[in-house]
Order: C-alpha cells, then sequence, then structure tokens
C-alpha cells in the first residue's frame, strides 16, 4: 500500500506552490495523463468495433442506460464533498465510503428488481438478460476505495491518474481479449464487471489507508449532498436520455452507430474539461472566499482548456470522414455525421463545464441543480421530435440545442455571483485558441480536396497540417499580443524544461 511521503500524512495536506500556478500546471498534468488513457481506449475500441457488431453496442447501450437511472438518482457526489469539506479526518474518507456501499447496495437492488420489467418495453430478450450483470457491476463499484480521493484532494495528481490510466490500461485488455473469445455483446458487458473488479483492487492498493466502516460525518457530507441529488435525475437525463428515445424509435443498429459516434466527439469534453475540473476543484476550493484570486485561477483554466478544447472539437469534426471509417471500419460510415454534429457540441460543453464546475465547488448547489435541469429538458423537448423526424442526427442536433440554452442560463448566474469574471475575462481566455482554431478547420479543409487514395495518409495529412498551422497560429497571436502571461507562457516554459531533461538525459 503506498504511504505518504515525509511531512505528508492523510488529513494533513502537504504544501502546495502558489495556487494559480499550481491549478494550472495541475490541469496540464492532467490533461497529459488523461490522453494516455484515451489513447489506450481508442486502441481498445479499434480493435472490439472490428470484433463485434453495431447492434452489439446498441444493446449494450440501452441497457446501461436502464441500469444508470436509480445509481444516478442515488448518487451523492461523496468525491466532490471530500474535495471541498474544511474537515480533513480520516472520518470524512471513512463516512463517505460506507455511504457509497449503502448507496450502491440499494441502486444494486432496485436494477435488479425493475429493471428487467422496464427492459421489455423495448421488446429486445437481450436487453433483460444483460440488467442483473449490470446490477452487479453497480454493486462493485461501491466497494472502490474512497481514500483515493486523499491524492486529488492534495494536489497529487501524478498518482491520481497513475490509478486511473492503470484501470483503464487493464480495462482496455480485458475488453479486447472477451471480444475475441466471445464475439457478441456479452464481451462488453463481462468486461464492464471486470473493469469494476480491477478498479475495487487497485484502490485498495495505491490509497494511503483502508476504510473503516462508520457514519460519523454524514450530517456535513449531506449538506452537499442533498443537492446534488436534486440535480441526480437530470445529470441521468443528460447523459442517457438520448439513448432511451433512440433505443425506442430507431434499430439497435443505429443506436450502436450513434453511441459510438457519440464516445468519439465527446473527447474535448471527457478527456479535456473533466480532468481540468479534477486539477481545478481543490483549487478553488481555497479560494472561496477570495473573488479576485478565483477569477484569475478561472481564466487560466479556461484558457488551458480552450487551447486543447478548440482544435480538438473542430479538428473532430473536421477529419472525421477519414478517421471514423479508419478506427472502426467502413461499416460505421453512419457514425459520420453524428461525431460532426456531437463534437461541436462537445467543445461548447467542455468549457462551460469549467465554470459549472466553479460554481459546485463555491457552493452554488441550487444553480448548478437548475442548469443541469434546463440542459435536460431542452434535450428532451428537442430530442423527442428530432430523433423522430431525422434519428440519430436529429438527436445529435438536438445536443448542440441543449448546451446552447445551458450556456444562456450559465452566464447570468456567472453575472450574479462571480462578478469578478467578466464577459471580457472569458473573451481573453478563450480568443487565441478560437482564432487559431478556425484558422486551423480552413486549412484542413482545403487538404481534403486532395482526396489520398488511402485513409492513413489522408487523416495523417489532415492531422498533421492541421496541428502545425494551429501552433503557428497559436503562437503567432500570443507573440502579437505582447506575449501576456497566461497559458501559452506556461506551456512554453513546461515545454522548455522537459526538453532540457531530456537533452540532459
Amino acid at each position: 500500500m503506498n504511504q505518504s511521503q515525509p511531512g505528508e500524512t492523510p488529513g494533513s495536506p502537504p504544501p502546495v506552490p502558489p495556487l494559480s500556478t499550481s491549478v494550472f500546471r495541475g490541469t496540464l498534468w492532467t490533461i497529459a495523463m488523461r490522453w494516455v488513457i484515451r489513447f489506450v481506449g481508442l486502441i481498445s475500441l479499434t480493435i472490439v468495433a472490428r470484433l463485434l457488431d453495431k447492434q452489439d453496442f446498441g444493446l449494450v447501450a440501452v441497457a446501461n442506460a436502464i441500469a444508470a437511472l436509480p445509481f444516478a438518482v442515488l448518487d451523492l457526489g461523496l468525491e466532490t464533498a471530500i474535495i471541498r469539506d474544511p474537515d480533513t479526518s480520516p472520518g470524512v474518507y471513512d463516512t463517505a465510503f460506507s455511504i457509497r456501499v449503502t448507496q450502491t447496495t440499494i441502486a444494486a437492488a432496485i436494477v435488479l428488481l425493475f429493471g428487467r420489467p422496464i427492459a421489455r418495453f423495448y421488446g429486445d430478450p437481450r436487453i433483460i438478460q444483460i440488467i442483473p450483470i449490470l446490477a452487479l457491476s453497480i454493486w462493485v463499484l461501491g466497494l472502490e476505495n474512497t481514500w483515493i480521493v486523499w491524492f486529488r484532494r492534495n494536489l497529487n495528481f501524478r498518482v491520481d491518474f497513475a490509478y486511473n490510466a492503470g484501470v483503464k490500461a487493464g480495462m482496455a485488455a480485458i475488453s479486447i481479449a472477451l471480444a475475441f473469445y466471445l464475439r457478441s455483446y456479452w464481451a462488453l458487458v463481462y468486461a464492464q464487471l471486470a473493469g469494476g473488479v480491477l478498479r475495487i483492487a487497485l484502490s485498495h492498493v495505491i490509497a494511503p489507508r483502508f476504510p473503516r466502516p462508520t457514519f460519523s460525518h454524514w450530517r456535513g457530507l449531506w449538506s452537499f449532498a442533498q443537492w446534488n441529488l436534486v440535480r441526480n435525475l437530470a445529470d441521468y437525463a443528460a447523459v442517457n436520455v438520448d439513448r432511451l428515445i433512440l433505443g425506442r424509435v430507431t434499430t439497435a443498429g443505429e443506436v450502436g452507430a450513434y453511441t459510438l459516434g457519440r464516445e468519439i466527439a465527446d473527447v474535448p469534453l471527457t478527456e479535456i474539461s473533466a480532468p481540468a475540473n479534477r486539477a481545478l476543484g481543490p483549487g478553488i476550493a481555497k479560494l472561496q472566499q477570495e473573488p479576485k484570486r478565483l477569477a484569475q485561477a478561472l481564466t487560466q483554466a479556461l484558457g488551458a482548456v480552450a487551447i486543447a478544447a478548440c482544435p480538438l472539437g473542430l479538428g473532430l469534426a473536421a477529419v472525421s470522414p477519414a478517421a471514423v471509417p479508419l478506427l472502426l471500419g467502413k461499416g460505421w460510415s453512419a457514425a459520420v455525421p453524428i461525431v460532426q454534429l456531437l463534437a461541436l457540441s462537445s467543445l461548447v460543453g467542455a468549457l462551460r463545464g469549467i465554470l459549472g464546475y466553479a460554481l459546485t465547488i463555491t457552493g452554488r448547489y441550487r444553480s448548478v441543480a437548475t442548469l443541469q435541469w434546463v440542459r435536460a429538458l431542452a434535450l428532451v423537448i428537442a430530442g423527442i421530435p428530432a430523433a423522430f423526424l431525422a434519428g440519430p442526427l436529429g438527436m445529435a442536433a438536438a445536443f448542440g440545442v441543449s448546451e446552447l440554452a445551458t450556456c444562456g442560463l450559465q452566464a447570468i448566474y456567472y453575472r450574479r455571483y462571480m462578478p469578478d469574471f467578466t464577459p471580457s475575462s472569458l473573451l481573453a481566455a478563450i480568443k487565441r485558441p478560437v482564432l487559431a482554431s478556425l484558422t486551423m478547420l480552413v486549412i484542413v479543409i482545403a487538404l481534403q480536396r486532395l482526396s489520398l487514395p488511402s485513409l492513413l495518409a489522408q487523416l495523417s495529412l489532415e492531422v498533421t497540417g492541421g496541428a502545425l498551422v494551429y501552433a503557428a497560429v497559436l503562437l503567432g497571436l500570443w507573440r502579437f499580443s505582447g506575449r501576456p502571461k497566461g497559458p501559452e507562457s506556461v506551456l512554453l516554459s513546461q515545454v522548455q524544461s522537459f526538453w532540457s531533461v531530456v537533452s540532459r538525459a
């Protein structure tokens, strides 16, 4: 079991550098490590998509959407509660573990009792057969050691993402092996269960302590969790309602194409915004009473996310005609327009997610819950008719509508609660990445006219050309602006430090 470094004990955070610097460097480190996880996931996805059929992915996607409802409704957001709780005593972590085991046990029982009757609504007996295994997977996840959050709370992102990268690599290997052996949707189902077991084992090996059963600190955690319960149903709808609707009005194959298309398109959100939030949370928690420093940290974090998310969102939309068939095979061409639409929505969501998470950490629970309900309701209202009229493509368009509706309300909340973070702060954070990304987009579209005979050659040309143009334009705009201190300057210093280490080696 991993031990604390000298001078550190669980519950006593180590000294950290100045907060704006530590937040930004933590964001960079987290994003870089997350891309290792994404690379492993893409390799797994590329292999498994060629071994299984679109219907297999569609069946499991619908079954997961059904099983996720009780878990989502009962999720108390305990990790975030631990990070923002001023009490660092062991009892907080131990209470969170006890509550989570109770929560997942209840959720698994509900899925087992009511999941199969609900699954009959879709008229496919295979979905009914999957439900019990998914219920077991939910229960298993509750045994994860909550002391793993201690690393995030103390800004030790290296250990945090070594843990997550190890879990992802293990799950990828399991998924590929099961897909080769079973050649059916059961490979995806059993891989999900095996991944949960692996996560539990690693969490108890890496965490600094084993949890002990107790509910001694439930009151402090509940003050946060009660509002998390209010927003959970909205979170569930925003994540799962698209597959539930499509599962009823389209075929399993179309749901499968939509599901994998969304997984690819969500890269800016899952691999940029989400890990940045993990790095940003502990820093924001320390700045709740310092609005000006908080605005400065938000501007830096948003700038860092924009540098990666803007080219990724626009780039994915541009290169998907070559990337999707190359990654998944020619049989998945229906996912191309889905990726294009959802990648743009994911870009907006990545930037919006940073600001939304800041509201959560600073205690604006009611506002966050309202934002999620607006997003969910907009998706349902726009998604049902869109799915009936245009299937998966219509649902992808509805996602964009829900993101824009949420952004409008979020702007109102920021004007009210964080006046030091102004529209000019937002513009300063994203203007150079946006301009550089638009320039990159024009170049990639021009390169597509070459139509090289090999998909790999075409994609390599588009990605390389676009990346070089983006980097050159971004650096040029930064220098033209007078080399201000910000994400670009910190990124360059990190690259120079890395290069000096490599040179000495």
